[in-house]
Formats: structure tokens, C-alpha cells, sequence
């Protein structure tokens, strides 16, 4: 089995850090280094990770200074051995079969990137984001629409499975609070002639209060989605993708 390095981010999920490494260990899919990154969480996270430690060898751990999930992400892309890169956030958690799902429609379609639906867990109402249960087989144009206009399926990274090697030369820009992993996605998105999506929901997004998406200014969102999207216009043009990359900017001004 290809090992698959699983980058949990951490800061000040006491209530649900614990929930959030189960669900990784106990994926059906075993071959897992799952690196947890606490970016100095002020709570009791950091404990709770070290308790997770001792009762699977596949964790390792990592507490930094506070820096945002940027530079928790990029932290910890330095100890990944795995042929396969997965993120997840530390309030989140997984379906038991989604690694074993993902890696199936990888090695099916002979693809570098596959990914799937997720469910928005509030309040603990579960609703499923589409769950169609369609296939769509992608090329670099077709997915990079989708992820530009934001439909079909969402930029998060979180539901995905990226092979390793697409990251040379892609990390993440520690300055944005927002919209960091919609540019990650592109960079990554744009060095593939093909992906999969499948849209049958396999990651659990819980909504709270203490979300990063509902704690950040208006004015920081406004700014960094802005920032966003001039960088992929910048790259867009004079190709076929230009006209998408447009409408998202002028959208996001």
C-alpha cells in the first residue's frame, strides 16, 4: 500500500482535536504518518494530541509558535514521507472508508489528484454539500472552471488527495487568513492533464462559532479573496481559462 501523509492542523480545538485524530486512525485505509501541527494552541489541545500519540505510532507531533494554518500546513509538508498528501482540520473529521475511497478512483483513473463531496455538520444536523453520486473525470481545463467560478465541487484542499510530487515548488503564502487554499488547489490543479471528483460526501466540515471563516475581519477576507484572485487572473491570461478568471475577480471586487 502507498503511504498516504495526513497533515492535521491544531489551534484551540480542545472540544474537537480528539474526535478529529479517531477519525484518521481509523481510517480503513492503514498505510497513514499522520502529522499533527499545533500552532500554538493557548487550551488544552496540545495534551489531548500527546494522549492520541501514545496510543497510535503513526502520529508525530509538532508544536510551533502561532503563525494561521499557512504556516502550520507549511510546517508540516517539511516531515512528509507519503506518495500521497491529505490535510484536514483539527475541529473536522473523516468518514472511516475516505482514504481507501480516494486512493481506489486514483489508482481506477491513473490520476495524481482525486477528491470528494463533504457534509456541513451543524448543530448536529448533517447536510450533504450535492452527494450526487456522479463521476466527473476531469482535464486541467475543466477542473480549474470549477474551482475559479466555484462550481461543481469547492477549492478547499481538505477532501482531497494530491500526489507528493505536485508540491515541488508549491507552499502555501502565510499572509492570507483566507482563500490560501483556493490558490493552492489552482497551483496544484494546473500541473495535472487530468483528476477525479466523485460527489459522494466523505469529509465531515463542522460549523462552530470559533470557525476560522467566522472569526476573520470583513475587511481581511474582502482583501485577501481580492488578492486571490488577481494572482490566477495574472496567470490566466492569454488562455483558455482567462475569461473565468475575469469573472472571479471582478466577483470578488
Amino acid at each position: 500500500m502507498d503511504l498516504i501523509s495526513v497533515i492535521v492542523t491544531c489551534y484551540n480545538n480542545e472540544e474537537y482535536i480528539k474526535a478529529c485524530l479517531e477519525s484518521v486512525c481509523s481510517q480503513t485505509y492503514r498505510a497513514l504518518q499522520i502529522i499533527v501541527v499545533d500552532d500554538g494552541s493557548q487550551d488544552k489541545s496540545w495534551g489531548i494530541i500527546q494522549e492520541c500519540m501514545l496510543k497510535d505510532t503513526r502520529i508525530m507531533a509538532i508544536s510551533k509558535k502561532n503563525g494561521g494554518v499557512s504556516s502550520a500546513r507549511n510546517s508540516g509538508l517539511k516531515y512528509v514521507r507519503g506518495k500521497y498528501i491529505s490535510f484536514i482540520d483539527g475541529d473536522d473529521t473523516l468518514e472511516s472508508d475516505m482514504y481507501e475511497f480516494l486512493m481506489k478512483y486514483i489508482t481506477k483513473y491513473k490520476v495524481s489528484i482525486a477528491h470528494c463531496a463533504y457534509n456541513r455538520v451543524e448543530w448536529n444536523r448533517i447536510t450533504p454539500v450535492n452527494g450526487t453520486g456522479k463521476i466527473y473525470v476531469q482535464n486541467r481545463e475543466e477542473a480549474l472552471k470549477c474551482i475559479i467560478l466555484g462550481k461543481v465541487f469547492v477549492g478547499s484542499l481538505c477532501n482531497k488527495l494530491f500526489s507528493k510530487e505536485l508540491f515541488e515548488g508549491v507552499c502555501f503564502d502565510e499572509s492570507l487568513k483566507i482563500n490560501e487554499d483556493i490558490l493552492v488547489a489552482y497551483l496544484l490543479f494546473n500541473k495535472v492533464e487530468k483528476s477525479v471528483y466523485v460527489d459522494i460526501p466523505k469529509y465531515n466540515y463542522i460549523i462552530h462559532k470559533d470557525s476560522v471563516c467566522n472569526t476573520e475581519s470583513a475587511i481581511k477576507k474582502g482583501k485577501d479573496t481580492v488578492k486571490v484572485a488577481k494572482i490566477i487572473y495574472s496567470s490566466c491570461i492569454n488562455t483558455p481559462i482567462e475569461l473565468y478568471a475575469k469573472e472571479r475577480l471582478i466577483n470578488m471586487l
